[in-house]
């Protein structure tokens, strides 16, 4: 695939999360209106109000320990929700200053025609192939929480059950009865808009940190390909070609810090609340005599999309470490023990003493690998403490 048609495929995917993100009011933007900066806001206490909801669900179910698990896996799933939206408002600043480091280094790069391929293909496969499945998982689980009432109440009607349910997105108990039409409708369109809140910043959060994760793996790439091809005849040339790699290898750093910090408290109530929610859903399988397809779409839906979620930020976490050791061994590759430069040759060997980049949680999660077999492990935990206490 020509470099033309891959950055089509790139700036596409850029779009359809940038608009996302916008119309959330989460994109970073300089000098944003007074409109944009309160639309976060609405968004969050829209999604709080059904929380509240939810808690509600839990405390009258308390007794139903099956029951109450229902309300609890989404309640945590909208606390995570809250947290990202807190997260991009706090952080505005450093998700604007990652953008424009990395549309630096890139409008830089493209410039030289024989990285532009090796630069490209590792954001091309985020954008073709990663991002979609994260917007199907998503998205998916909308249509379901759509669905679910509709359906529900079409069997009512033809059935004519008598008296009339009134069913909506989520087990919410307010502090009023829904016992007509007009009512259900306006819970219904409000239930509607959070479900699409819910859905919508949840994938575009996660597909914005694998965007620009997916950049940063770009550029210490293309970092390695040009140290390991580095031409050292002419000393001034050379100088000047290792003085413009440490300073952009010092601004891949500079950004995955950024990157770290942003995201820190996301990734690490994520890990959290998904370990419980798969435990939830685990224990409420184990509940279940027979299992209805309606409910098996459910299940499917919403574990996948969890899942997906924790490995997205596992997966991009890891990358970018590997993609930084492997600058320390492009460096050593580099025929750095023949060369007469002096000072260039010891620029090099304190650039190979480097560190890998390890993304942490607010500095205690590392965000890798590990992220995501630790909350499989604690989602397991979880669930036989969950039998030990039913079964006690």
């Amino acid at each position: 695939m020509s470099g033309a048609k891959q950055l089509v495929q790139i700036n596409r995917c850029k779009k359809r999360i940038k608009t996302l993100m916008l119309a959330m009011g989460l994109w970073p933007v300089k000098n944003p209106t007074i409109i944009y900066r309160i639309r976060p806001y609405i968004v969050g206490c829209s999604i709080f109000l059904v929380f509240l909801g939810l808690c509600n669900f839990i405390y009258h179910n308390s007794h139903i320990l099956t029951i109450a698990l229902r309300g609890v896996g989404l309640a945590l799933s909208l606390t995570a929700v809250m947290i990202k939206i807190g997260s991009y408002i706090y952080y505005r600043k450093l998700y604007l200053e990652i953008e424009d480091i990395l549309n630096e280094i890139m409008a830089e790069q493209l410039t030289k025609e024989n990285i532009i391929k090796i630069m490209l293909d590792p954001i091309v496969y985020f954008s073709t192939k990663v991002s979609w499945f994260i917007f199907f998982s998503g998205y998916g689980i909308m249509s379901v929480l759509f669905s679910k009432p509709i359906i529900f109440m079409f069997k009512e009607l033809i059935n004519n059950v008598q008296p009339f349910k009134y069913m909506l997105h989520y087990p919410l108990v307010y502090p009023y009865k829904i016992n007509n039409d007009l009512t259900w409708i306006a819970h219904f369109i409000f239930e509607s808009f959070v479900s699409i809140f819910f859905c919508t910043v949840g994938t575009s959060t996660d597909n914005t940190f694998g965007y620009y994760s997916s950049h940063i793996m770009a550029q210490f790439r293309t970092l390695n390909y040009e140290i390991e091809n580095i031409n050292n005849n002419e000393k001034v040339a050379f100088d000047e070609k290792i003085k413009s790699l440490i300073v952009r290898h010092k601004q891949l750093i500079h950004c995955c810090v950024l990157l770290q910090n942003a995201n820190g408290p996301i990734v690490l109530i994520l890990s959290l609340t998904t370990a419980v929610i798969l435990c939830t859903l685990l224990f409420q399988i184990s509940q279940m005599k027979n299992i209805l397809f309606g409910q098996l779409i459910w299940l499917t839906v919403y574990i996948s999309f969890k899942l997906f979620q924790t490995l997205i930020y596992a997966w991009s976490g890891e990358k970018i470490t590997s993609e930084s050791e492997q600058f320390r061994v492009s460096v050593y590759a580099c025929n750095w023990e023949k060369m007469d430069y002096h000072s260039s040759a010891k620029s090099l060997i304190i650039m190979m003493n480097q560190r890998p980049v390890n993304l942490k949680a607010c500095g205690i999660l590392p965000i890798n690998a590990t992220l995501f077999t630790s909350m499989l492990n604690g989602s397991l935990s979880y669930f036989f403490l969950l039998r030990s206490l039913q079964e006690s």
